[in-house]
């Protein structure tokens, strides 16, 4: 959730972003104001920030792996992955279901 100020009444209205509506941008979204009733248009404008850790493994270590985990079960056989803690590099494997 998000919000946008009327501009008519310029009370703060909650916008909900979902996949499918009001990501685009560069497009007039319209919505009507939950306090006036007025209808008007927004803009999205998107913005990234970045973080960053320390990734040993590619720098020369061995990979910091999880726990297996099971993926998927078919029949007899058993799907595993397990995932770098650092790089989040997958690995995989199969076995026989016990």
């Amino acid at each position: 959730m998000d919000t946008v100020e009327c501009p008519y009444c310029e009370k703060d209205n909650e916008i909900e972003i979902t996949s499918d509506w009001g990501l685009e941008e560069d497009v007039a979204h319209e919505h009507q104001c939950e306090y006036c009733s007025r209808n008007f248009v927004f803009t999205t404008h998107t913005s990234y920030s970045f973080t960053s850790r320390a990734a040993d493994c590619l720098n020369g270590s061995p990979h910091r792996f999880r726990d297996w985990r099971n993926s998927n079960t078919v029949e007899d056989t058993i799907f595993q992955t397990r995932y770098c803690n650092d790089c989040d590099f997958r690995e995989h494997r199969t076995i026989p279901k016990p």
